[in-house]
């Protein structure tokens, strides 16, 4: 038999400059020598203690729940108990609707950088700025969107966190993100209030994004660490600038249940979890289940143009409210409560031109591929 020479698989390079993550190079350090005692691992901070002991019966009882999609942004049942933790612990008010459920907050802090970090900014390209040591995931998503990672020196000299007044101008100019872990990880420093405005202020004046990581916000010895949610309601800043993560994985040692949240404005989680849950989104929009064909007489075709929302600018009926719907995918037939206006491409060409019309065949093209008002199937429920 003729051996397959088989070509060499090409792998992209976009992440081939990333540096090696701390804790390996120390365990690389590391391995050569006896250690004292039983080993610990700190590759990712792995909690070392047990969860609470009625989280395991909770899950249980919880258990035929999991026969079902949770709902994407997180259940009203589960955002009201983070908005009364937030309100707990910090003492603000956080409405549900300015809440996102993650799995995890790794999961967000990449998520969230794909969904709100800008192709260009002050016409060059965008920086993401983080602390070094930083978590892996910063600039991986960083160079995940094209932008450029910036590592800013949080070593002693700087109180292990970055220097805010040694950032050149030029350089905030150019950044749409600024990543803060605090408390921070491996360091364990904590920015204090009036850093987290002095940052909040900067975030203002030069026009960035800034994604506090506050994983770690419940591991503390005397005064609990303050929250940047907190510090910007106290100073009144833009609440768009902020986004804030945390999760249960070091606050209650349940990393492997991936539950963690993230909390902002509401605009902009109507860009995070369109890309978070895009194409395996739920359309909100009233579908209804097309009849057979053979059943389908004018009167039926205009009840079913009537059930879809319509465009306020033309008299197109349209998917225009439903936001993970293709925009090349909303265009439907002309329709009065009477049934069609004229036949078909001559209908649209009235109200839309050429144009119009070849997105109109389009469309009916898409609709004989699927009898259930959702083109093309793309959008008919949750992805595996």
């Amino acid at each position: 038999m003729t051996p397959v020479h088989e070509a060499a698989m090409d792998f992209p390079d976009r992440f081939s400059d990333l540096p090696d993550y701390a804790f390996p190079r120390l365990r690389s350090l590391l391995d050569s020598h006896k250690p004292g005692g039983a080993p610990l691992a700190m590759t990712i901070g792995e909690p070392q203690h047990p969860y609470p002991d009625w989280v395991g019966p909770t899950i249980a009882n919880a258990a035929a729940g999991f026969g079902k999609y949770p709902v994407n942004e997180g259940s009203e049942m589960l955002l009201g108990a983070i908005s009364g933790w937030i309100s707990r612990r910090y003492g603000i008010a956080v409405a549900p609707d300015r809440l996102l459920a993650l799995n995890g907050t790794r999961e967000g802090l990449y998520n969230a950088a794909m969904a709100l970090c800008p192709e260009a900014k002050a016409g060059q390209r965008p920086l993401v700025l983080m602390p070094n040591p930083f978590y892996q995931v910063y600039a991986v998503a960083a160079l995940s969107v094209g932008a450029e990672p910036r590592y800013l020196p949080a070593t002693a000299d700087t109180g292990f966190l970055p220097d805010l007044d040694a950032i050149s101008p030029e350089t905030l100019n150019r950044a749409a993100i600024f990543y803060l872990c605090s408390p921070s990880n491996p360091q364990g420093a904590v920015a204090s209030e009036s850093y987290l405005k002095r940052l909040l202020d900067l975030a203002e004046r030069h026009d960035f994004r800034v994604f506090a990581d506050e994983c770690y916000s419940e591991i503390w010895r005397d005064t609990p660490p303050p929250g940047a949610l907190a510090v910007a309601e106290a100073m009144r800043s833009d609440p768009e600038r902020l986004v804030v993560f945390n999760s249960l994985s070091k606050r209650s040692n349940l990393p492997g249940l991936r539950a963690g949240f993230a909390a902002a404005a509401p605009n902009q989680f109507a860009g995070c979890a369109s890309f978070a849950t895009m194409p395996a989104r739920r359309c909100r929009c009233r579908f209804r289940r097309w009849p057979p064909r053979r059943g389908r007489t004018r009167r039926t075709w205009s009840r079913i143009a009537r059930s879809m929302p319509r465009n306020t600018t033309s008299r197109t009926g349209s998917w225009d409210r439903c936001p993970a719907m293709p925009r090349r995918s909303r265009v439907l037939p002309v329709a009065s409560g009477r049934g069609w206006r004229g036949r078909g491409s001559e209908a649209v060409a009235r109200d839309g031109g050429a144009g119009a019309a070849r997105r109109l065949s389009r469309a009916r093209r898409e609709r004989r591929k699927s009898r259930q008002g959702i083109c093309q199937g793309r959008h008919g429920g949750p992805g595996g």
